[in-house]
This record gives C-alpha cells, structure tokens and sequence, in this order.
C-alpha cells in the first residue's frame, strides 16, 4: 500500500480548515472559557468541557451535555475527559483504555489491527462499544475496533467494568465502553489541529472546526487521516475518518444534532510471523522474518449517521430526556491476491455487508434523595457475509432500568435490571450495589450482578464449518466484587478493587488447521473449529488496584491487574495475563512563569506470560494458540509533554532498551521509536 501518496493530501487538508477558520466572522476577541460542574446527583465534580460561557444563547441552562451519557450516577464508572487524554498522548482509543483498572489489551503491534480488549479475565465477547449511547461494536468479527473511530471525535469517555456494565448493551458482561462526542458552542470560529510522526512510516492528522452560524444552529466538521508502512511485510495500514455535527434548538430547554461519520480503511492482515518458516531467532528481523500471510488485506467502507433529540420537558435539569435513532451501514472487502513478491498461492474475494438501524430512549428523574433512569431501545442487525458466514438477521428489543437511593453525603444504594428479546429469546439480568463513605478519607464499594450474554454473529453462524455445530446456550454470569477506594486529598488517590465470577453454559473453541493433501482451496487453511459449551460451572477471580500520588512536583501514577482461573475450562478461548501492570513515574510543573505546564519523565508496562490467540484475517476469527506461552516482558518509555496556551507538544521515545517480545502469537512488539506530535486549539 502506498502510504506517502495519501499523506500529501494531509497539509492541503490543515490550510482548508485554516483558511475557513480565517475567513469565518470574528464576534469575540477572548475565548469562552470552560466551565466544570457535576452530574445531577454526583457527589464530586466530574470535569466538563462542554459548557461555554454564551451571553446570546437561548440556552437557560445546558441539558446537552448529558444527552450523550449513560453515567447519571455515582458508580464505579471510570470518565476519562479530553485534557487527561492529551497528557496520556495515545496513538488511538485502544491506548486510553489500556491505562483503565481491571482492562488488558491485546497488542497486535500496528496501527489497524484488532486490538482486543479482556476486562477481569473477560474477552472481546463481552465488550460493548457505544457512541453516545448508541452502539458501535462490529458483530462481524465479534470484537470492537476501537481504531476505526477517531481519538479526535471523544470528549469524554466513560468505561462501566463493575456489575453495572450489562444495564448498557447486550452481551456487555465485562466493559461497556462509551464514547462521548464533543457538544461545543462558539460564537468566535474554532479550530483544532493534532498532528503526529513516528517511525515505521507513521503518520496522522486530525482537524476539526467549530462555528455557531446562529443563536440556534451550531456546526462541527473534522476529519482524521491515519498511515503507516507497518514494521513487517503486509502489515501497512491507511485510514480516513470525516465527521460532522449539526446541532439546532428548537427551545432554551431542547436541542436536536445529527451526526455523520465516514470510515474508510485498507489494513494488511498478515497474521503475525510465521515462526516454523523463519525460526525463532530471525522472528524480530524486518528484512527477514516471514510473515503468516503475505497478500492478504481488508477494506472497510462505513457509514455512521444519527438523529439526537435532547432535552427537558421542565425547568428540573435534572429530569433529562434523550431520543435517539440511528443508521450503520458498512462493508468489509475480504482479499488474498497474488500480488506480492511472495504469493502464498490463494486468491480470495470476500465481502461482508453489515447494516444496523435502532431507535433509544432514555429518562431521568430526580425526586429529593431518590434518581431513576430508564431506557428502551430497538436494534436491527443484518449481515451477509461470504461462503463461511452466510446470511444474518437479527432484531433486540430491550428495557432497562437503574434506581438509586442517596444516604445524604455518606452513600447511595442502587438496584438496576435489564431485559432483552434477541429473536424471540429472553435474556434478563439484574443487580446492587452500594457505596458508603465512613469518613472523609475513605470509600467502602459492594455489588452483585447476574447477567447473561448472548452468542455473537460469529459463534453461531460459521462455527463448525468442518465439524458439526452445537448451538450455542446463552453464558450465565454471577458476578461480586468489593472495593475500597482513598481519598488523600492533595496527596493522591488509590483503589483497590476485587471480583469472584462464575460462569454456567462457558462457550469455548476448539480448533485446529484442517490437513489436507490435496492441492490449496478456499477451505484448506479454514481452522477445524466448533463450539463447545463447558458443563461445569468456571470460576474467576480478578483484582486491580489503581494509584495517583502527587509528592511535591512529582507524580505516581499505575494501574495493575491479576486474574486467575480457580476452575478453568479446557475448551477456553484465550487466556489473557495473570498479571499486567502499566504507569509512571513524572515531574510536572508550571514553569516560565506559569506558560508553560510540564511533564517530563518514564513510564512502562509489564506483562506475565500468556497463550493468547491468533485472529485468522479471512473471518477475524481468533485460532487459539496451541504453541508454548509467550514469554513475561516489560518495557520502558521516556515521556516529554509541554503545555503552553492553547497548545500541547509531545515527544517520546518508546521501548528505550528495545525489548524484544511478542505482543500476540505471533506478533513481535515494535522496537525503539521516537513520536513526536502537537495539539493546537485556537480562535480567529
């Protein structure tokens, strides 16, 4: 793949936006300035960057802000703002949640590639991915590419790990992920550009701009373009990502936004190194190294449109409404040609269609000590894919609901279910949990969940292939977990979290590669895959803990996790690390007389030894991996990041001693790299 022919477009893209952002009518002199405040019914204050400062609005009072959210509460959600992801410098979505308490994500090791996220020992299977509520996870593959939404698009995100994950999407037994766009309002044109160089041939831009044409009509528009050459054969990847948001209010209390968001990407698929070709020994050499699969890729066309109606039918903002529908249409090109020096002898042409249309309505009300929020929503699936998936329809009609009761300062109660018809099958959960606050310094946290998941696309649909299928039964889940959280005050914060789950009806894999003697087919490299259900009863238990301390100048900042099968099934899809821990170790201060805000020190990740799974490009499939563990590693990274004004500049050089690891099976990590990137928002 070329990558430098689409990068040449990059700059004619940054001077467009200059140039609107030049010729747009300047009201204002000074910029708006960003305004925090809580959630109704939240405690401590959650930073906002949403709210501005507009003397000519009709807006009495901001109801937009939470039109977006499903965290209306005082739960163990984990809300990550955009200024925090500017100090965590990450190259895409999949790098915020990485540094998420009790979540571990498998690295393929370039950019494009299916990252996979496991929550408490949970994999892909159970992750839900949202954009302002409305659901965004591809059933195709069965996991989220979080790649394929821009960084640039999230204001805030919120992470649900705890037993509340599945009150917000189906199958969400271990996260559910939401994405919170910006709703900004500028009467003075804004325009944001982020730029960013690395090694390997990687490069990205994000531009966006803000403009409030009217007292009532608001526009955003951004795009996001992303390239590498990938440090192995076939492993390149070009990504294009337009956006648009237009925003109107009918009333001081109402506002109505549609959003459009266009995905294209061509990503080669080279499934890792192939190491009975190249042996162990030349695996991390990019001259010589033999990848699995050297000409196969994949296109992906996607089209995302939404219509937002937001509001409150009082002056109570508190009592928000929210109703939205939404349309998903997307194709994925499947292509293994022979055009590559090294052929591996197969030509493949498989499109996988995808088409996804629902409607949501959420609620609120507060009446004095007491917060009920409740939602209905119905979402039609339909996928037709090539010889191996077949033709999909699937239609969700569910309700949930979540009632919390406030013991003044001290401690909230809450009880929450939902409830959901997957084609004419039932699925319920229902859960508590409670938070109580002792004293000032210290939080005391407790739930229980039972939640069951229903089988993705890809479980009952190609699974057995070979091998006769057994359909599957819906998996089970009864979840605990306690914590205890500290509140130091200017000294920091530390959380410790714990969790026992056990799992009936567990769907697992068995699999295989089908040996053949005859000549190379379509079938012959499909695994030997079918579902097998575990009969007994699989227990997990996890742990995570979470640290930030500040110490005069300095900051201390991680996060470590431990999971570990007590009763493991044999027919488990993967088995992510018994232990991963992330964080840093930074000075950080106002300098030059308060201009310049900086952080200057080391960070680094350390991860057990782990099977792991390889996805099989053809249907994103994970085979798993059967070969000897891959080994413990850590790496080390030298962080600088400057903030002055409007602007934030990065530099970092990653895996300074240059480890050498694999990341998946098998999937070497990158070597020592240098990134170099700004982050500029100004005003005309």
């Amino acid at each position: 793949m070329n990558v430098s022919s689409l990068r040449r477009v990059q700059p004619a893209l940054l001077v467009l936006l200059l140039t609107i952002n030049a010729s747009a009518p300047s009201v204002a002199q000074e910029k708006e300035k960003r305004t925090e405040g809580p959630p109704p019914g939240v405690r401590s204050a959650v930073p906002d960057s949403t709210r501005k400062a507009r003397p000519d609005t009709l807006m009495h009072f901001d109801v937009r802000r939470w039109a977006g959210s499903v965290m209306l509460s005082a739960d163990t959600t984990e809300t990550i703002t955009a200024t925090a992801m500017e100090w965590q410098t990450p190259v895409s979505l999949n790098d915020i949640l990485a540094n998420v308490p009790g979540v571990y994500m498998a690295d393929p090791s370039s950019v494009g590639q299916y990252m996979r996220p496991y929550v408490h020992g949970i994999d892909w299977r159970g992750t839900v991915v949202m954009v302002d509520g409305i659901p965004m996870s591809d059933p195709s593959a069965g996991a989220p590419n979080l790649s394929m939404i821009p960084a640039g698009m999230a204001d805030r995100i919120e992470v649900m790990t705890g037993t509340r994950s599945f009150v917000h999407g189906t199958g969400a037994t271990g996260a559910a992920i939401n994405i919170i766009r910006p709703r900004i309002s500028r009467v003075t044109p804004m325009t944001r550009i982020r730029y960013e160089e690395s090694d390997y041939s990687y490069a990205t831009s994000d531009g966006s701009f803000v403009q409030d044409i009217s007292q009532r009509v608001s526009v955003q528009a951004g795009y996001q373009y992303q390239g590498t050459g990938g440090r192995f054969d076939n492993s390149g990847h070009e990504q294009w990502n337009l956006r648009t948001d237009v925003r109107y209010h009918p009333g001081k209390n109402w506002d109505l936004t549609a959003h459009y968001l266009y995905t294209q990407t061509q990503t080669g698929l080279n499934e890792g190194i192939d190491l009975t070709a190249t042996g162990t020994a030349l695996a991390f050499s990019t001259q010589q190294a033999i990848v699995r699969n050297p000409d196969a890729y994949e296109k992906n066309t996607r089209h995302d449109l939404s219509l937002q109606l937001s509001g409150s039918f009082t002056d109570d903002s508190t009592a928000c409404t929210s109703v939205s529908a939404y349309r998903s249409q997307g194709v994925r090109e499947y292509r293994d040609e022979e055009n590559r020096t090294t052929p591996n002898g197969l030509f493949l042409a498989e499109d996988h269609r995808l088409a996804r249309t629902g409607l949501q309505v959420r609620q609120r009300f507060d009446r004095g000590s007491h917060a009920f929020t409740m939602g209905l929503s119905l979402d039609d699936q339909r996928m037709r894919g090539g010889s191996a998936m077949g033709t999909f329809h699937r239609t969700t009609i569910g309700g949930w609901f979540t009632h919390e009761l406030a013991f003044g300062d001290r401690g909230r109660w809450a009880v929450y279910g939902r409830v959901d018809n997957i084609s004419r099958q039932m699925y319920f959960g229902g859960g508590s949990d409670i938070r109580f606050r002792p004293g000032d310094l210290l939080t005391l946290t407790a739930g229980a969940a039972l939640m069951e998941r229903s089988a993705t696309f890809t479980e009952p649909v190609f699974w057995g292939k070979v091998m006769p299928t057994i359909l599957p039964d819906k998996e089970r889940h009864l979840l605990f977990e306690a914590g205890v959280e500290f509140d130091l005050g200017h000294t920091g914060t530390a959380k410790i979290n714990y969790g026992y789950r056990t799992i009936r009806n567990f769907i697992g894999i068995s699999s295989g590669l089908l040996v053949t003697s005859g000549p190379l087919s379509a079938d012959t490299l499909r695994p030997w895959i079918f579902l097998q259900k575990s009969e007994e009863e699989c227990r997990l238990h996890s742990l995570d803990i979470a640290v930030k301390l500040h110490v005069a100048w300095f900051t201390i900042e991680g996060t470590a996790g431990i999971v570990r099968w007590e009763k493991m099934p044999a027919i488990a899809l993967d088995e992510p690390p018994r232990g991963y821990a992330r964080g840093g170790v930074y000075y950080r201060n106002r300098i030059l007389n308060d201009a310049l805000e900086l952080q200057v020190g080391v960070r680094g990740q350390v991860q057990g030894r782990y099977y792991g799974a390889t996805v099989l490009s053809r249907d994103l499939f994970p085979l798993v991996n059967t070969s000897p563990q891959l080994g413990a590693a850590s790496t080390l990274d030298l962080v600088l990041i400057g903030h002055i004004g409007d602007a934030y500049i990065h530099v970092l050089w990653e895996n300074v001693t240059d480890v050498q690891y694999f990341t998946t099976p098998f999937t070497p990590a990158l070597g020592r790299r240098f990134r170099f990137g700004v982050s500029w928002e100004f005003l005309n």
